[in-house]
């Protein structure tokens, strides 16, 4: 409640799309929070989305050095890496992505939102792979791919490694459907990748 508070405030947050039960703190710990975002969506006929001039998204560092600050990306930002990851990998229309990320992280927010919508992909979203994984708590990872069988995928260096002991313990391979998988955030071990 205490991040979600000073991340509102900093920001000036002015609206939060979200289910009630996700904010840690209540509506009492988030500043001039005009919605929130009912599990049927039916606030948001009440959302003045259609009067803003492109978008933006601010990304807050994880704070192990102090308060956590803000680092603002324009939409022009977002979309120019939209479409250079689109390029880069060749996505198109047929492709599915998994995402195991929890959303918070920049490279999956664009992964999963922006390059399927701008290449009309589709995104399957593991939300107990993710949620575990924003608790520090990664499992799972080699059941989502093989259920979801994605073409792409984003892990960052510890869920590669998860995921390398889930196929070894089991005896299994990766999906044959996978032809793009980036880890990233940290370096990769060699003997991982």
């Amino acid at each position: 409640p205490q991040q979600q508070s000073h991340i509102a405030r900093d920001a000036g947050v002015e609206i939060i799309l979200a289910p009630p039960e996700s904010l840690a703190g209540g509506r009492d710990g988030i500043p001039r929070m005009s919605v929130a975002l009912t599990g049927d969506g039916s606030a948001m006929a009440d959302l003045p989305l259609g009067s803003a001039d492109g978008f933006g998204t601010i990304i807050y560092t994880s704070g192990s050095t102090g308060q956590p600050k803000g680092v603002r990306h324009g939409s022009g930002q977002v979309a120019w890496s939209a479409a250079a990851l689109a390029s880069a990998i060749g996505a198109g229309e047929g492709d599915s992505y998994l995402s195991v990320l929890p959303l918070s992280l920049l490279l999956e927010s664009i992964c999963a939102l922006i390059v399927p919508a701008l290449v009309g992909g589709r995104t399957h979203f593991a939300t107990a792979v993710s949620e575990a994984v924003g608790r520090g708590q990664a499992a799972g990872i080699a059941e989502a791919f093989a259920a979801h069988r994605p073409t792409t995928g984003v892990v960052v260096p510890e869920l590669l490694r998860v995921w390398v002991a889930e196929l070894l313990a089991t005896g299994r391979r990766a999906p044959e459907s996978l032809r793009f998988v980036a880890a990233g955030g940290a370096a990769v071990p060699e003997k991982v990748a």
